[in-house]
C-alpha cells in the first residue's frame, strides 16, 4: 500500500506539473498573440497616417473625384472632369506613385483591416478610375510606367482592404471594386504588356530593365490569361540576370519574380 501511495502521489504531481506547463504555454501564447496584435495595430496606424499624408499632398486628385461624385452634370462636363483627373494623375511624379504603392503593399502584408474604410472611401474611386483610363500607345514611356504603378497600387489596395481573413469571394469582390476586372482593365493590361514586349531585355540600362519590370508588374493584376505575360516575364528576367549585381538589379528581379509567381 505504501508503494502504491507513492506511485499515486507521483502521478498526481506529474499531472499537476503538466497542467501547470500547459497553462504557462497558453499564457505565453496569449501574451505573444496580444503583442503581435498590438504590433500590427501600431504598424497599421502608422501606415494609415502616411496614406492620409499622401492624400493631403495630392488633394487635387481627390477633390476632382468628389466633384464627379457629388454633382449631376451633363456628359460633356463629366468627360472634361475625367480628362482633368487624367491630367492631374500624369502630373504626379513616378516616385510618389511608387511611394503610395509601397505603403499599400505594406498595409496588405500587415493585414491592416482597420484601414479598409480609408481605402474604400478615399482611395478606391481614385485607383479604380486610374485603372479604367486608357493608355495611349504613342504616349511617353513615363506615362506607361505610371499607369503600371497605378494598376499595381489598385491591386495592393484591394488586398489591404479585405486583409488575410477575407475569403476568396470577398477578395474577388474587392478586386472588382478597385477596377481590376472588366474590359477597360483587360485593355490596359494588354497595352502595358505590349509596351514591355517592345523593349529589348536588359540591353540598354538598369533603368530600362526596371521600366520593363514595372510594366509587367502592373499588367499582371489586369490580365486574365497569363500565357503572354509569362513569356515576357521570362524574356526580361533572362535579360535582367545578365546585368551586373547591383541593388537596382535586385529590385528588377524581385518585381519580375512576383509577377511570375502570382500567375503560376
Amino acid at each position: 500500500m505504501h508503494a502504491y501511495a507513492i506511485l499515486y502521489l507521483k502521478q498526481q504531481q506529474q499531472e499537476q506539473q503538466q497542467q501547470q506547463e500547459q497553462q504557462q504555454q497558453q499564457q505565453q501564447q496569449q501574451h505573444q498573440q496580444q503583442q503581435q496584435q498590438q504590433h500590427r495595430e501600431r504598424i497599421c496606424t502608422s501606415l494609415g497616417q502616411y496614406l492620409q499624408y499622401w492624400q493631403q499632398n495630392h488633394r487635387s486628385l481627390f477633390q476632382n473625384l468628389e466633384q464627379q461624385q457629388q454633382q449631376q452634370q451633363q456628359q460633356q462636363q463629366k468627360q472634361q472632369q475625367q480628362q482633368q483627373l487624367l491630367l492631374l494623375q500624369q502630373q504626379v511624379p513616378t516616385e510618389e506613385i511608387w511611394e503610395l504603392l509601397q505603403l499599400l503593399e505594406a498595409a496588405a502584408a500587415a493585414d491592416c483591416s482597420l484601414l479598409s474604410p480609408l481605402l474604400q472611401q478615399e482611395f478606391k474611386p481614385l485607383l479604380s478610375q486610374s485603372v479604367a483610363s486608357p493608355l495611349e500607345a504613342s504616349g511617353p514611356p513615363a506615362a506607361a510606367a505610371a499607369a503600371a504603378l497605378w494598376a499595381a497600387a489598385a491591386a495592393a489596395a484591394a488586398a489591404a482592404s479585405t486583409a488575410a481573413a477575407a475569403n476568396a469571394t470577398l477578395a474577388a469582390g474587392a478586386q472588382v471594386a478597385f477596377g481590376l476586372y472588366g474590359h477597360s482593365a483587360e485593355e490596359k493590361g494588354k497595352a502595358l504588356l505590349q509596351a514591355a514586349a517592345q523593349l529589348e531585355p536588359g540591353a540598354a540600362s538598369e533603368a530600362a530593365a526596371l521600366h520593363a519590370a514595372l510594366l509587367l508588374y502592373g499588367a499582371q493584376p489586369l490580365l486574365q490569361q497569363p500565357e503572354e505575360l509569362l513569356i515576357q516575364v521570362y524574356r526580361h528576367l533572362t535579360g535582367a540576370l545578365a546585368l551586373p549585381p547591383t541593388p537596382m538589379r535586385s529590385r528588377v528581379l524581385s518585381r519580375l519574380l512576383i509577377a511570375f509567381f502570382r500567375f503560376v
